[in-house]
Order: structure tokens, then C-alpha cells, then sequence
């Protein structure tokens, strides 16, 4: 825990680097959300008839431009059973290794090793470096919610969904302020 905190960047004044928007969207018959920060995505759902907008978003950094405080979230598809359309966001290393590997990859296709960037947050605590705030991870484990707003996280726990991610409170990654 000593050499993860000291190797962390909770402390450290850190230079800005490029952002984009991560855009929520919700699939009501089927209860799921997705996530992207993709302008053709984007557009692609504005357009269709399934996907609508919650108006929560957070912000990642641009991939490949975070300068090491970015790590990847992979993006899964869900093919057989229950999970069939639902996708899975995880910046967890071991959790996304977990889908992409038997037998969790017979009902899971990866999309994408880096949807967007967004910072680890420390393990044990689950908090967030200096210039980054919690975007909580909540509901099932197949089909969690992303949010940065407690009162959504708060709402959906008494609701009976059950906190995920990093540290007692669920943080499921940290996004940029900036």
C-alpha cells in the first residue's frame, strides 16, 4: 500500500491534458445503460429510436493523450442469455481480463480495450488523485451504472442496487475536473 501511494498522483500538481465528454444513455425496455464519448456513437444514438440521453455525463481523457494519468475502460457486449445487448465498462485490469477469458469470453465479446480514459482510483480507499472526482459504479455486475452525482448513486442503492468498483463507497473510476 506504501509503494501504491506513493506512486499515486493524490498529492501531485499535474499538467492538463486533453478531455472529452463521456455522454450517458439509457435503454428503457431493457433497463441498461451505455456510455461513449465517440461523436459517431453519438450521433448514431441521438439518431435511433432505442438509446435515449439521461443528461448525466462525465468527462475522460482523450485516449493515447493523457500523459500516464488515463487508464483504458474496456467495453464488452453481452451475447448469450440474460446479458444479450447489455455492455459491461470496467477500468479494472483484472476484470476486464476476466471477460475477455474463458469462460466468461464464451458470453462476451470485447469491443474495445480503451472506450475512453479515465484515472484508477487508489484500491483499498477508492479515492481519487488531485484533479479528478469519483464517478460512482452502481446496480449489477454485468450492467452497472457510471455517475458522478451521489444523489443518482444514493437513489439507486436504496432502490436495492448494490455499490461496485473500488474502495467502501463503490468508485468505479475517477474522471478529470478539467
Amino acid at each position: 500500500m506504501i509503494a501504491q501511494a506513493e506512486a499515486s498522483a493524490v498529492l501531485k500538481a499535474l499538467p492538463v491534458v486533453p478531455t472529452t465528454n463521456v455522454i450517458e444513455f439509457y435503454w428503457a425496455a431493457k433497463d441498461q445503460y451505455f456510455y461513449t464519448s465517440t461523436a459517431a456513437e453519438i450521433a448514431s444514438l441521438d439518431a435511433g429510436k432505442v438509446w435515449t440521453r439521461t443528461g448525466q455525463s462525465f468527462k475522460a481523457f482523450v485516449p493515447g493523450s493523457s500523459q500516464g494519468r488515463g487508464t483504458p475502460v474496456c467495453r464488452f457486449l453481452g451475447t448469450a442469455g440474460a446479458v444479450v445487448d447489455a455492455h459491461l465498462f470496467t477500468i479494472d485490469a483484472a476484470e476486464c481480463t476476466s471477460f475477455n477469458s474463458p469462460p466468461r469470453s464464451n458470453n462476451w465479446v470485447r469491443e474495445t480495450a480503451s472506450a475512453f480514459e479515465m484515472s484508477l482510483p487508489y484500491s483499498v480507499t477508492g479515492a481519487c488523485a488531485k484533479d479528478t472526482i469519483p464517478v460512482y459504479r452502481v446496480g449489477s455486475a454485468t450492467n452497472p451504472r457510471y455517475t458522478t452525482d451521489l444523489a443518482t448513486r444514493n437513489a439507486m442503492l436504496a432502490n436495492g442496487a448494490k455499490a461496485g468498483g473500488f474502495g467502501p463507497v463503490g468508485i468505479g473510476m475517477c474522471a478529470p475536473t478539467v
